[in-house]
């Protein structure tokens, strides 16, 4: 019988978050009666320009696939060229069209922990070696400790660095002074720095990193 890719079969079940609907009903709980706290929904839904700009749109068509008005625009408010920004659909597939593009079977990929699971997930299919390393201090708060990082990145040489910034689970933020250090450590290497959550976070640098992610992938 034909049988998926042997790693793909072995791909180990991670922890995502959101409503896990065949368990609900074994529970006889409707969906409607959760309060999903695990993702940044908005419980009150879209405000009003939104919507309607929302009923403005036509969806009978399909979209640009290069999302070039968003990039043009977004390119104005971040001060990059549009070139260098790409759309899609949520962040988990961006991680995978990063591990898809720049990580080949053997290729060592760092991955300080706890964080986000479909790290792992995106370099496990690409046949990448994930290195799952407690760089992340439970006695503050799961906070970064760049000197861990460092030697880390040190001993493992890795081709690819995964950082979350707010991080998931644990909230915590990475400085820029800290992303600057860990770049200059690994010039060779892809860092991958997922802000999906940064909008959460009081004062925070918004995009604090994107430039420095240009400078590594390009």
């Amino acid at each position: 019988m034909l049988q998926p890719r042997q790693r793909i079969i072995q791909l180990p079940t991670i922890v995502h978050g959101g409503i896990h609907y065949a368990e609900i009903e074994k529970l006889t709980i409707q969906p409607q009666n959760i309060i999903d706290f695990s993702v940044s929904h908005n419980p009150y839904g879209p405000p009003a320009e939104v919507l309607a700009v929302l009923n403005s749109v036509c969806i009978s068509d399909y979209p640009d696939p290069e999302a070039k008005e968003l990039r043009r625009h977004l390119s104005e408010r971040l001060k990059v060229k549009p070139e260098n920004l790409l759309a899609g659909s949520g962040a988990t597939e961006l991680v995978r069209l990063a591990a898809m593009a720049y990580f080949d079977p053997g290729d060592r990929v760092l991955i300080p922990q706890p964080t986000y699971g479909e790290y792992e997930i995106a370099a496990r299919i690409m046949g990448a070696q994930p290195i799952k390393e407690p760089v992340l201090e439970e006695a503050t708060h799961f906070s970064l400790d760049i000197k861990n990082l460092l030697r880390s990145i040190e001993r493992y040489r890795p081709k690819g660095v995964f950082l979350c910034n707010p991080n998931d689970p644990t909230g915590q933020c990475v400085t820029r002074e800290d992303i600057a250090k860990a770049v200059a450590a690994a010039s060779d290497c892809l860092f991958i720095i997922d802000e999906a959550y940064i909008a959460l976070v009081d004062n925070a640098e918004i995009f604090s990193s994107l430039e420095l992610i240009i400078m590594a992938m390009f």
